[in-house]
């Protein structure tokens, strides 16, 4: 069986790549960079932002997703610091082997697994 393909000329305000999708309130983003779940991220969604730094270090903080932009295989994420209110731009080459410096990860997102298991 085939699968079914989407025809652009059906989306009209919608960006459709094979890894990179932009629908209404969301966006669905197959990079190695997004921990959640289907790859969906919603607009206005809590997310948590995980950054390695050069020495070895790890930041993490709580951010509200705005927008995704890919261009020129490049993924750039635009987020909210939900206690500074600063705004964060994050890119990543988005066809590249090169590890992430930085993950956008959906609340709970390792601990789901942990919850589904029998006795």
């Amino acid at each position: 069986m085939k699968p079914e393909l989407l025809n652009p000329d059906d989306f009209p305000n919608t960006l459709v790549t094979s890894k990179f999708l932009h629908l209404d309130g969301f966006f669905v983003i197959d990079s190695e960079c997004i921990f959640c779940e289907n790859k969906a991220v919603f607009v206005q969604d809590i997310y948590d932002l995980i950054e390695f730094r050069d020495g070895g270090g790890i930041d993490m903080r709580n951010v509200k997703f705005w927008t995704a932009i890919l261009k020129d295989d490049i993924l750039k994420i635009v987020v909210r610091d939900t206690e500074s209110n600063q705004i964060l731009h994050r890119t990543h080459p988005f066809n590249d082997e090169s590890p992430c410096d930085w993950l956008l990860v959906e609340k709970n997102y390792f601990n789901a697994d942990l919850l589904e298991f029998d006795f």
